[in-house]
């Protein structure tokens, strides 16, 4: 338990903030579905999530499932255990409101866009998604280094 808090930790010491100020709820589905677009969903999990449905947060319930929202802004997207695979999408970061996002059990890499992920965000990984984010930094640390 203490190795997940730890890790949980240094996941969340190396995201850097990048923000987009008043990201409207176009911005948010745009977002959403680049990142939808960007993983093979086998089990069709993320059928909802279609703009021909309406957008994401445009009622007092999340229309696009495994997305909950807070006055019409996107703050948890938990795909846990959904057979996913693909990568997580630099788009992301125009969720401005987003706290949790749950992509354990998946194979969902999040490495190559860690610098845009906003701060102050969770982030449930698995303990190898964790290994291999280690692994990404200390590779990044050594490619700064070598430059000196």
């Amino acid at each position: 338990m203490i190795r997940v808090g730890v890790l949980s930790l240094v996941v969340l010491c190396f995201i850097s903030s990048l923000r987009v100020i008043n990201a409207t709820e176009e911005d948010e589905a745009a977002a959403l579905l680049a990142f939808k677009n960007n993983l093979h969903d086998p089990t069709n999990t993320l059928k909802s999530w279609n703009t021909d449905n309406g957008l994401p947060c445009s009622l007092l319930v999340a229309l696009w499932l495994h997305i909950s929202c807070n006055s019409k802004q996107v703050i948890r997207i938990d795909l846990g255990g959904q057979k996913l695979k693909g990568k997580l999408v630099p788009d992301l970061g125009k969720l401005t409101a987003l706290q949790s996002l749950y992509v354990i059990l998946n194979k969902v890499s999040m490495f190559e866009y860690w610098i845009w992920i906003q701060e102050n965000i969770y982030i449930a990984i698995s303990l190898q998604q964790a290994r291999e984010f280690r692994l990404k930094i200390q590779t990044h640390e050594m490619r700064v280094h070598h430059f000196y």
